[in-house]
């Protein structure tokens, strides 16, 4: 939902020069989605469909990367009759890898479509990531809005990468049949301590995520302290999405629920309208709250009526930063138009496309 919001935001005319609550809320009830529009999650990703290859096979350009990608190809083909494509990273344009699955072996440094993915928060892998013997599987889940996913297999190092590809094609295996293969979500994570550079976290208890929504739950019913529980929040789901820890998914779940209370039930929020002072220092964490929703609205633990209401939340938090920083301005809207415009023209033209 991330592009639609983004795309709302910047169609926005300026404001009148004089706000009230009846204004805000029609505002607001204009630009908010109904059940019609809420995309289905594509958490299924299919790899062989009817006899065919529906997903390609994209490497680094060397060999311990080429060689795992074999075995995962050679697993295809045994568990399914079909051949999957190789490419290399070089080889597959962003037009193709934007157009179809993708299984992706390769971290930040050595796999630019691995890097563009990385760049944009979606995955984390790079040479500090898992170790040398360590590796991830994490399915993507439609980055672009293209409808397709990629599938990122393999570790910071050759020896994990290997290790992960033969993880992956066990998967494989299992899964597929004469003709077919569809692989639900996947997010594994196995990490060595040798040359891993990122800090181990130990999984939340039970009680240590309750203890940590109670905690969190406070700052944001507390008047000018919500940027202390939103930071909670955040590194929730910052830590769900880097090591797998459900638990840490599911205080995210709560805090977010939580902000989504504060903002229904606050007198000064209620009165004040869109363009009001900004005691909560939402321009500080409105876009990380945009981001982990991206990240996390897959997970399985919001209902399609929470995946609504979280969109028009955002919506909305992304209005109040407009009006309250004056953003909306036309001549701020004329020089954002102008460096979109810079910026699209140089990344049509480093694509070579």
């Amino acid at each position: 939902m991330l592009p639609l919001i983004l795309m709302t935001l910047a169609s926005l005319s300026p404001a009148p020069a004089v706000d009230t609550l009846a204004a805000d809320t029609a505002l607001l009830a204009s630009l908010a989605l109904d059940p019609a529009q809420l995309r289905p999650l594509a958490l299924d990703t299919v790899l062989v469909a009817a006899g065919k290859a529906a997903a390609v096979i994209c490497h680094a350009d060397a060999p311990p990367w080429r060689e795992a990608a074999g075995v995962i190809q050679a697993a295809v083909k045994d568990a399914t009759g079909v051949e999957l494509p190789l490419l290399t990273d070089t080889q597959l344009t962003s037009e193709q890898a934007n157009t179809q699955n993708v299984i992706l072996l390769g971290h930040l440094d050595n796999n630019r479509h691995v890097a563009r993915l990385y760049h944009n928060f979606f995955v984390c892998l790079d040479v500090g990531y898992t170790g040398r013997k360590g590796y991830v599987i994490r399915s993507v889940q439609d980055p672009f809005g293209r409808g397709h996913n990629s599938l990122l297999v393999g570790g910071s190092y050759p020896e994990g990468t290997r290790l992960g590809a033969q993880a992956f094609a066990a998967l494989a295996k299992a899964a597929g049949k004469p003709g077919a293969l569809t692989l639900g979500r996947l997010l594994k994570l196995e990490c060595d301590p040798a040359d891993r550079q990122e800090k181990a976290v130990a999984p939340l208890t039970d009680e240590a995520r309750d203890a940590v929504v109670d905690s969190g739950r406070r700052s944001l019913f507390s008047p000018g302290e919500a940027r202390s529980g939103v930071s909670r929040m955040l590194e929730c789901a910052f830590r769900y999405h880097r090591t797998g820890d459900l638990r840490q998914a599911q205080a995210y779940r709560a805090l977010l629920l939580a902000l989504m209370e504060y903002y229904a039930k606050d007198q000064y929020i209620n009165s004040e309208g869109l363009a009001r002072y900004d005691r909560d220092f939402r321009d500080s964490w409105t876009h990380g709250v945009a981001i982990t929703w991206d990240l996390l609205e897959e997970t399985g633990l919001f209902s399609d009526a929470e995946r609504l209401a979280v969109t028009n939340f955002l919506v909305r938090l992304g209005l109040e930063c407009v009006r309250y920083q004056g953003w909306n301005r036309p001549e701020t809207l004329e020089r954002w138009s102008c460096l979109l415009k810079r910026r699209s023209a140089a990344s049509f033209s480093a694509s070579g496309t």
